[in-house]
């Protein structure tokens, strides 16, 4: 089972720049796994569950991202289930500590700048670290996510406009795959649209 850790990094909107030279790259798509939304709803999460749901609806009604929206009822114990969604309320002002910064030097990730950081994981256990990134190319693009192995990126994908991206987590989706989540959240008349989107990680190349 490959080793795999979780890292929830917040963004602020005036953070999702263009990344340098790698923006150009013509890249392999992400392959999304699953998505969807709702308005003012939460994301739970657990190794190879997502929930969105509302609990503080009548009946705490929710749908399973992993099974096609299947709907479900949100459990009333919390216990084991991390909540994605509640540090989307809260966004890092720009400047903030990167906490990939603190991690040990066999973790360390040089990498160009301008994409910010939102996940990582090491896939392989050989300490080359495998994150992810996102930015938005121009004010009219959706944000694209990138994932990198060290220095090097691998993949790209796409969130729904107009998303603003708020944290990752890589970890395990069904049948043992890895996957990126990214939770996003959207503004509008009948409030805020919270979304999660997953993407499968790419293979780690040789």
């Amino acid at each position: 089972m490959p080793r795999l850790s979780t890292l929830a990094v917040l963004l602020p909107a005036t953070l999702l720049d263009a990344s340098p030279g790698a923006a150009a790259d013509v890249l392999p798509t992400l392959r999304t796994l699953a998505a969807s939304s709702a308005v003012d709803a939460v994301v739970w999460f657990r190794p190879g569950e997502i929930l969105l749901g509302h609990p503080t609806r009548p009946g705490r009604p929710a749908m399973d991202v992993l099974k096609g929206g299947k709907p479900v009822v949100l459990p009333t114990d919390a216990l084991g289930w991390e909540d994605l969604s509640s540090p989307c309320t809260a966004p890092v002002r720009p400047g903030s500590h990167d906490p990939l910064a603190d991690r040990s030097r066999s973790a360390e990730v040089e990498r160009p700048e301008g994409p910010v950081p939102i996940a990582r994981g090491d896939l392989a256990g050989d300490g080359l670290v495998e994150w992810a990134s996102v930015h938005r190319p121009t004010p009219t693009d959706a944000p694209e996510v990138t994932v990198w192995r060290a220095d090097r990126p691998l993949a790209r994908g796409a969130l729904p406009m107009p998303a603003e991206a708020c944290t990752g987590v890589i970890s395990e989706a069904t049948d043992d795959v890895p996957a990126l989540i990214v939770i996003w959240t959207s503004r509008g008349a009948e409030g805020t649209t919270v979304g999660v989107t997953v993407f499968e990680m790419p293979g780690t190349p040789p």
